[in-house]
This record gives structure tokens, C-alpha cells and sequence, in this order.
């Protein structure tokens, strides 16, 4: 059966996870689709709630959210802890619930925007053809990391993938952690192809001022209005994708910045707010995530193909996007930019004027 896939939204906003009347957590949402969410926690918060779950299976809770015009409770499930937060499912999803989370996330960027706006505005836009040939620069420099670090990347998977079928406890367990070795012996050098042009053909895009299937998914989400069944498989191996790129994002906070206001210089639509990065984790994790997809892997061997990445992969981005910076600013793209200065005067900027969040306690 064709398994669904919703489109992910990359998120920061404040709401309240709760779990009873008097058990209740700030949080903070970090990612959301139609199926569920990512929300990051107060380590002695997290702590806490683990205790108050006390088992691996689904617990049922409510999510919390204080609109600018009202406050909204959804149906949750805790199915998954990890390092930061937790995984959340939606127990009905519903286009009301999405479009609340939505309002959320835009009303947060809202304030953010106008400062990317001013720094951009003294950038001289590049001709398409300096465009173009500026895009084929930083995908020669991410596919050369990417062939590189992926080389090592199987040899430490296949290892992996052994250990962990040692682990099961019988030959039916062990035997998707075998399959998944046979299959990435016999296609390793597909996928790593598949994944380097797919980066590299939707920088091009950009560059060209072409919509990318990322960009077509934002415009669209507002529009659907009948939800299918969500797989809770999906959503599982969604939440073990998300963790890698949450965890990998928070790592390179700064360099991603850096990175980010760079490519909206060199790349970007004035009248945005921001360009697609071809090259962030994000983009990086779903990417090959898709390109392994049709080899059917079960959720625990997603886990470990994924845990192998942030390890050998993820955990070297920030060499990949040094060299990138570099090529930018040779280009003379924001030469000058100070990230430290950007952060510190984005933390000034006036808040919208709105109420308190009403934290039930």
C-alpha cells in the first residue's frame, strides 16, 4: 500500500501540553503537519514527564495553543520522547487543528520579517546568469562533502544495522535489519546519487526563480480540506526524521543563520520573507529519506539509518556550510554580515501587542 507522507512545517511558538487538570508544561512546538508535532521542553519539565507517563505506550493528552483571537485545545497522544521534547500525534486530525497551528506559526514570523528585509536591502541582486553559475559553485562544494562523508556513512550503517539484529530475539526480528544491509550493499551508490542531484537540481531551481515542490507544498497547505487516513508508521518514521533535523538545527544554529540570510541575498524574492535553503538539514534528511523510501524499511531500521547519519552526516555539516559561507562571500554576497550583531538586534525588535498567554496552572 502507498504510504502518505503530509508536508512538514518548521515551527517556533509557545503552547501548553497538558496532561490533566493539574498537570500541565510549557513548550515550545518546533515542527508540525497534519499528523502530529515536535514540542521541545525544560529539561526538569521533561524529566517529570516522563515519570507521569511511566510506559512506552500512547498517552493522551492536550495540546494548548492562545491564538490572537481565542484559545484552542487539541487531542494529543505522547507516543515518543526524545533528547528535547517529545512527539505528539493528533488523535483526530482535522483542517481546524492545522489551521490553528498555521495562524501560530505566521503570526510568529510575522514580527520577524521586516529585519531580514532592511539587511537584504543594500545587497545588489545578481544577474541569472551570476545566478546560476553561483548555485553550480555551492553544489559542486556540498556534493564533493557529500561523497566524501558518505563513504564512510555505509560502511558505519552496515555495522550498525549488524548490532542492532543481535539485539533481537528472534530470526523474524532480526531479519529487516539483514534485508536493509542486502539493500543498501546493492543500492548505496543510487541512493547517494539520487540524493546529491535531487539537492543540486532544487538549488538550481532556486537560483532560477523556479517554484520547488517545497515551495508549491507551503502554498498549498491552507487548501486542503479532506484529510486522509494518517499511518501511524508514517507518523513514526517522520518523528525519527524530524528529531535528526531538530537536533542537527539546534547544533548549528548559527552557521544555519549565517547560511540562510546569505541565500536569501543571493537567491531570494524581495518581497519575501525567505528563500527555501537547498542545503539545510531539513533539506538534506527528507531528501534522502525519500530517495530510501521505496526500500520499505521498518520503523526500527529507520531509527538506525538515521541515527548513523546524525552521527557520520549531520554532525559535519558544519564544514559543508563553512565552505559554503565562503563561496557567498567571495561572491560578494552580505561580506560583511555579523551574526552575532543580526541576533542581538532581532532580540530587540518591538512584540506585537497582544494579551498574555493565560498558563493554567
Amino acid at each position: 500500500m502507498e504510504k502518505r507522507r503530509w508536508p512538514r512545517k518548521a515551527a517556533e511558538f509557545n503552547a501548553v501540553l497538558s496532561l490533566s487538570l493539574n498537570d500541565n508544561f510549557r513548550c515550545i512546538i518546533r515542527d508540525f503537519s497534519q499528523a502530529g508535532m515536535l514540542v521541545s521542553l525544560d529539561d526538569l519539565v521533561l524529566a517529570r514527564l516522563k515519570r507521569s507517563t511511566g510506559s512506552s505506550q500512547a498517552r493522551p493528552a492536550s495540546i494548548c495553543l492562545e491564538l490572537p483571537d481565542r484559545s484552542i485545545a487539541m487531542d494529543v497522544e505522547v507516543v515518543r520522547f526524545t533528547d528535547q521534547g517529545a512527539g505528539l500525534r493528533l488523535v483526530v486530525p482535522s483542517q481546524e487543528n492545522y489551521t490553528a497551528l498555521q495562524q501560530a506559526t505566521q503570526g510568529n514570523r510575522a514580527s520577524s520579517a521586516a529585519l531580514p528585509r532592511k539587511l537584504l536591502a543594500g545587497q545588489q541582486q545578481l544577474s541569472p546568469e551570476r545566478r546560476e553559475n553561483l548555485a553550480k559553485s555551492t553544489n559542486l562544494a556540498f556534493k564533493l562533502f557529500l561523497e566524501d562523508h558518505f563513504t564512510g556513512y555505509f560502511g558505519e550503517l552496515e555495522t550498525a544495522l549488524l548490532i542492532e539484529a543481535d539485539r533481537q530475539k528472534t530470526q523474524a526480528l532480526q531479519q529487516p535489519f539483514f534485508d536493509a544491509i542486502a539493500l543498501f550493499r546493492k543500492q548505496r551508490q543510487r541512493v547517494l546519487g539520487a540524493t546529491v542531484n535531487r539537492i543540486g537540481e532544487t538549488a538550481l531551481d532556486i537560483a532560477l526563480g523556479r517554484q520547488v515542490p517545497e515551495q508549491v507544498a507551503e502554498q498549498n497547505e491552507g487548501k486542503v480540506h479532506t484529510l486522509a487516513l494518517v499511518d501511524k508508521h508514517d507518523f513514526e518514521d517522520w518523528l525519527v526524521v524530524r528529531v535528526a533535523i531538530s537536533r542537527t538545527e539546534l547544533q548549528l544554529r548559527d552557521s544555519l543563520i549565517e547560511l540562510q540570510l546569505r541565500i536569501d541575498a543571493a537567491f531570494g524574492n524581495r518581497g519575501a520573507s525567505r528563500t527555501f535553503n537547498p542545503y539545510s538539514p531539513s533539506a538534506l534528511c527528507n531528501t534522502f529519506f525519500e530517495v530510501i523510501r521505496h526500500l520499505g524499511l521498518n520503523n526500527k531500521v529507520i531509527e538506525v539509518v538515521f541515527k548513523v547519519l546524525q552521527e557520520r552526516i549531520l554532525a559535519q555539516l558544519e564544514i559543508a556550510y563553512q565552505e559554503l559561507n565562503k563561496l557567498l562571500v567571495d561572491a560578494d554576497i552580505l561580506p560583511g554580515l555579523d551574526v552575532n550583531h543580526y541576533l542581538a538586534s532581532q532580540a530587540q525588535q518591538p512584540r506585537s501587542a497582544r494579551p498574555p498567554p493565560r498558563w493554567r496552572q
